[in-house]
């Protein structure tokens, strides 16, 4: 008996060890369900006071660990009240935050002679849905200014918590933000589906004295699943199918851009409430490599090494018979000089880019049309800031005219505000004349009946306010017949056509006299486009050779 008793000594001190570390477990775990309910009720009871009774949060469950101190919360709903809203008089209309998993981990709280710093290890945040409606078109009362001045914003409080707080992972899934605003009595909405955003070190520093620089990130890398935004009061919608972006590599990738007129092209400028021109842009995809992420957060200036866009289809339809607000256009190098960051983008490379003009005269019935076809090109030096005695960038390109006659351009523009000198020199291969005939019979009633274009070269110099240019034109056999418009349609005046065709017009270049090369010079009309404007430069040059007016001959060798 005393034997057996013996070899089982150590069953009992077994049974007491086992029933201690289970009874250690079940206080650990209802210490942490406990620890949890109380995380959960402090977020539902502490967001409506915070709030002022604006919002409600609710939790449909929270996971306390005690070991990797984080923290789990599941089902959350963060709602506003709507009459408290309209009782505080603010133009937000309603917030909902829908996340399905909210996890840190690693927490860490300091509290050193007033500072107070909070530090998490990890940060996830899995499908975020935020839905929000905005007011833009309400105006606050005027305040007394006598009266006490609000709460802490938003930042003071923070600073109250936790001045410092720092984040070594964080993480964002399948995230959804949907924002509607009420503006003209429209209700416009936009949205950002299928958001991911991870990045190993987020930090917010409440405490400093510049709050520009508040926030601190290592590299982000995000992608977004699609992205819609309404513009002009719900007439343009832009689409982005993905966009994504790689602070460490510098890289900026969007595939599947539209910018897509709401109502039809005819109807446009009429309906719109600045009765402005239907613009039309579908390009397949833009890659931005080199961006200094860095220099655009930091120092407000955008630098790239290189872009490449490629696959663009561009339309533009104008309709002169609705008046619009006279404004003063500005040419490309005069918008870049008023921006108030630094540009500097060494290249951008365009592909395949097909340009459609459509234009609607006072009178007309059908709308006259240009196009550009297979455009390629690129800009090099793109800037406007002087630097290292750079003095202008370069834009070069080649493609077709009304998908027939292969051009070639070369544009040198100032980079230095105070200099607006600029200078075009390009060619035109050879085009049958009667390919310009939808741009040249609707909008200035001629007719092309015959000819041939052979080639042109020309050179423009101007600024802002005036340019010159010089032309050679070559052609031969061309005809033109004089047309007017008769209860919408276009018939012939005979005898005009006659006198322009017999007398005024020159029908070859080179002649039996020699080559004609045309001159002239131009003032810019500040209230029309830039294409216009470098139409209109190139007319003396055409009108000068087609009519013989200048004098500037030459034999050819």
């Amino acid at each position: 008996m005393t034997e057996r008793t013996s070899k089982r000594w150590w069953k009992r001190p077994v049974t007491l060890m086992a029933g201690g570390v289970l009874l250690l477990v079940l206080l650990l775990a209802g210490a942490e369900i406990w620890i949890g309910i109380k995380i959960r009720r402090t977020i539902e009871r502490e967001a409506a006071v915070l709030t002022g009774g604006i919002c409600r949060v609710e939790v449909r469950h929270a996971r306390f660990n005690l070991f990797n101190r984080s923290v789990r919360l599941r089902g959350i709903t963060l709602s506003t009240d709507s009459t408290t809203l309209a009782a505080k008089g603010t133009p937000l209309e309603s917030l909902r935050i829908e996340l399905e998993q909210l996890f840190v981990k690693g927490i860490r709280w300091k509290n050193s002679g007033g500072d107070r710093s909070l530090s998490l290890g990890e940060l996830t945040l899995q499908s975020p849905v935020v839905r929000l409606v905005r007011n833009s078109d309400y105006r606050r009362p005027d305040q007394d200014s006598t009266a006490p001045k609000s709460k802490r914003n938003a930042r003071e409080q923070l600073a109250a918590f936790a001045g410092q707080i720092a984040i070594g992972r964080f993480a964002l899934t399948g995230g959804t933000f949907d924002y509607c605003e009420l503006r003209n009595g429209k209700r416009l909405c936009h949205g950002i589906d299928d958001i991911t955003l991870q990045t190993d070190h987020l930090g917010l520093d409440a405490s400093s004295s510049d709050p520009e620089h508040d926030f601190l990130s290592g590299d982000f890398h995000t992608t977004i699943g699609s992205i819609t935004y309404l513009l002009d009061d719900g007439n343009i919608k832009l689409e982005i199918d993905s966009l994504g972006v790689d602070t460490k590599t510098g890289g900026l990738s969007l595939r599947g851009i539209r910018l897509l007129p709401q109502l039809p092209k005819s109807d446009f400028a009429a309906l719109t409430r600045n009765h402005t021109d239907w613009t039309q842009a579908v390009a397949a995809a833009v890659d931005c490599n080199g961006v200094d992420f860095a220099a655009l957060l930091n120092d407000k200036s955008l630098k790239i090494d290189s872009v490449a866009v490629r696959n663009v289809i561009l339309g533009s339809y104008k309709n002169r018979q609705v008046p619009q607000r006279q404004r003063i256009k500005p040419l490309f190098y005069e918008s870049l000089h008023k921006l108030p960051w630094d540009v500097d983008i060494r290249r951008i490379r365009f592909d395949s880019l097909d340009v459609t003009y459509q234009e609607l005269s006072p009178t007309g019935t059908t709308p006259g049309t240009i196009t550009f076809n297979e455009l390629n090109g690129d800009f090099f030096g793109l800037t406007n800031r002087p630097r290292n005695g750079r003095t202008s960038f370069t834009i070069e390109a080649q493609g077709k005219l009304m998908n027939r006659g292969r051009m070639q351009a070369t544009f040198t523009l100032p980079v230095d505000s105070t200099d607006n000198d600029f200078t075009v020199t390009g060619r035109l291969g050879p085009l049958n004349a009667e390919a310009l005939n939808p741009i040249t019979e609707p909008l200035t009633n001629l007719y092309i009946d015959n000819g041939r274009i052979n080639g042109m070269n020309f050179s423009i110099a101007g600024n802002a306010m005036q340019s010159s240019v010089t032309l050679e034109l070559r052609y031969d056999s061309l005809n033109v017949a004089w047309m007017k418009n008769e209860n919408g349609r276009l018939q012939e005046r005979k005898f005009l056509s006659a006198v322009l065709d017999g007398l005024v017009l020159k029908h070859s270049n080179p002649d039996s006299q020699g080559m004609r090369t045309g001159s002239g010079t131009t003032e810019r009309d500040q209230y029309r486009s830039q294409f216009n404007y470098l139409w209109k430069s190139l007319l003396p040059g055409v009108k000068s050779t087609l009519m013989g007016r200048d004098r500037k001959r030459h034999r050819d060798k």
